[in-house]
């Protein structure tokens, strides 16, 4: 008897019309209904539910073996009982559910036995494909069996584990193989995991890390991985050869500690540090003082950054860069100092510019020095005021321009003196003689000569230059995702290539003409190439940096998928005497990033 004429039957010994039957197996009637008609067909499940229905609510035996013998057709010549499908039934739920695919295929013959849904959703094809297939020819689109078929190494007790990328969806899977019986017959079981998007993650990750450690070439800093699940941190390369620490540092940062290697006075600002990135904190700045073997004792800024957080939320990774402070710690020192104790031209570092004593009662300079003719310039005979309009005319910035003569105010200066207030320091962009823009502090601190109640400015300034650019380029690397970076040597033709994009351009060096031909002549419209290759010269980018320190402009790219795409490419972080310049490149499709 068909199901249709099954179900009639039921209905009819058990009194019931099909709205009532639908609600018993909480379907629609239409569901139903349709049962009837002969349009669909119980899956499985249903059918064990219809079953059950039978044989609860007294259905005469006849009933039930006319049920069981239209809704399980193959029962009887499979030799299985309706427990035993109800088994298989919940395998195949499970099974269907899992995120793996699973296939199994016989181990003698390679005739695939069974495969689940996700096995469907991995290959793009169906279970009735399937069964027209050998393994080799479903899985890998060969004709005849693998040479070196790694199922082979399988056995009953273990699972074997590979990683296998297919030619045919080009992504990546992790496969686990065992021997089995399936049916009575000896068969290899395979779980395949899709892994693409897991190994895209680390690529990136591996990825920002070679960006970080070559900005940290560049920038003369130390980089430190933190991996804040394991408390476990990696030492950069400069960090193992200069000072020979160890690779890795397990239980960090105890063990760092109690080798003494940061010193007493800051231990506890050092412990805080990474104590405030296990709580979350994303962005972090400590002064600390470290014993660095034979180099002795040194200040180090530390900055952390996080820039891995797990789907809770959680920090993973953080980079840390150290960068050794020494010279602005001693300058520190000296802001409170007496008149007569000042600098008498004694030199203390390249990056000291020069030094002010002015007397804020009498507005006058009374002692200067300017190393090298570096510093704003200014003479003796000039009033303090006078002298605090001719060095802030040398601020490129007119905000700031402002906020530095307003700062330098004389009544300003002597009342916050008066209310308590004895330091404050300013950082500006100078215009210098020589044409050179470069980043300033002014550091101020202000004494009170105990015998005639004057008071006296004390400033110092100090190039900062090279700090601040190489702190904005790693917050730059670390914060943002430009898509191209290239370390150009302007003087000698050379470029270091940094391609976030594509891996066979990954700190790639060459010769930079050579460069443009072969990595950006294919991405220009040939209508835009020779004026492309006009602002890309070397000639002219010098020309624009020397005027302004920072140039960039916008140009068309043809992506691979052949759509074009506004990009604009930015030249920055100049150094004049070693012709260093940094370029980025980014898409204006998304908002334009400033890291100048």
């Amino acid at each position: 008897m068909n199901i249709q004429n099954a179900l009639i039957q039921l209905r009819n010994e058990l009194n019931i019309n099909q709205t009532e039957l639908a609600i018993l197996l909480n379907v629609s009637n239409v569901t139903v209904n349709r049962w009837e008609k002969g349009k669909s067909t119980p899956n499985r499940a249903m059918s064990m539910a219809i079953l059950a229905i039978a044989k609860t609510r007294g259905a005469s035996k006849i009933c039930i073996a006319t049920l069981q013998e239209a809704l399980f057709p193959t029962a009887k010549e499979e030799g299985l009982d309706d427990l035993k499908y109800a088994e298989i039934n919940q395998i195949n739920q499970l099974l269907n559910n899992s995120s793996n695919g699973v296939i199994v295929f016989d181990m003698e013959s390679n005739e695939i036995l069974y495969m689940n849904q996700q096995m469907a959703v991995i290959t793009d094809q169906t279970m009735e494909e399937a069964k027209t297939k050998k393994c080799y020819e479903f899985l890998r689109g060969k004709n005849k069996p693998c040479d070196k078929c790694r199922c082979h190494s399988a056995n009953s007790e273990q699972y074997t584990s590979y990683e296998y990328l297919s030619p045919r969806t080009g992504r990546s899977y992790i496969v686990r193989s065992k021997l089995l019986t399936w049916k009575n017959r000896p068969a290899y079981i395979l779980y395949i995991t899709d892994d693409t998007e897991l190994n895209q993650v680390k690529s990136a990750l591996e990825e920002r890390e070679r960006v970080l450690l070559e900005a940290s070439r560049f920038a003369d800093l130390y980089v430190i991985k933190y991996d804040v699940k394991k408390n476990w941190i990696y030492m950069g390369k400069r960090l193992r050869e200069e000072f020979g620490l160890p690779e890795e540092i397990h239980e960090f940062p105890k063990n760092l500690s109690k080798d003494s290697m940061i010193c007493e006075d800051t231990r506890v600002e050092f412990q805080k540090l990474f104590l405030e990135v296990r709580q979350g904190k994303k962005q972090i700045e400590a002064d600390i003082r470290a014993n660095l073997g034979e180099r002795g004792i040194h200040w180090l800024r530390l900055r952390m950054n996080t820039i891995q957080f797990d789907e809770e939320g959680n920090p993973e990774i953080a980079i840390c860069s150290a960068q050794v402070i020494d010279i602005e710690k001693m300058l520190e020192n000296h802001k409170y100092v007496e008149k007569e104790k000042q600098i008498k031209g004694t030199r203390l570092d390249s990056n000291l510019l020069g030094y002010v004593v002015s007397n804020l009662n009498r507005n006058c300079l009374i002692e200067h020095k300017n190393y090298e003719g570096k510093a704003p310039d200014i003479e003796l005979n000039m009033t303090y005021e006078q002298a605090i309009h001719a060095s802030g005319q040398s601020v490129i910035s007119e905000k700031d321009r402002e906020r530095f003569i307003t700062m330098h105010d004389r009544k300003r200066l002597m009342q916050i003196c008066r209310e308590g207030k004895f330091s404050d320091s300013i950082e500006t962009q100078h215009s210098m003689k020589d044409g050179k823009i470069l980043w300033l502090r002014n550091e101020l601190s202000l004494l009170v000569d105990p015998e005639t109640g004057d008071i006296f400015l004390n400033e110092y300034c100090y190039d900062i230059h090279k700090e601040k650019l190489y702190k904005t380029m790693m917050e730059a690397v670390v914060q943002h995702n430009f898509d191209f970076y290239a370390i150009i040597y302007l003087n000698t033709n050379h470029v270091v290539l940094i391609d976030t994009t594509r891996d066979d351009k990954n700190f790639v060096e060459s010769d930079y003409d050579e460069a443009l031909e072969k990595y950006c002549r294919h991405e220009v419209p040939e209508s835009d190439w020779e004026a492309y290759c006009r602002m890309v010269s070397l000639d002219h980018i010098k020309q624009q940096l020397d005027k302004t320190g920072i140039f960039g402009f916008n140009y068309k790219m043809i992506t691979k998928s052949g759509e074009i795409r506004m990009k604009h490419c930015k030249y920055s972080y100049y150094d004049k005497e070693a012709g260093i310049c940094l370029a980025a490149r980014f898409d204006m499709g998304y908002p334009v990033l400033e890291f100048c």
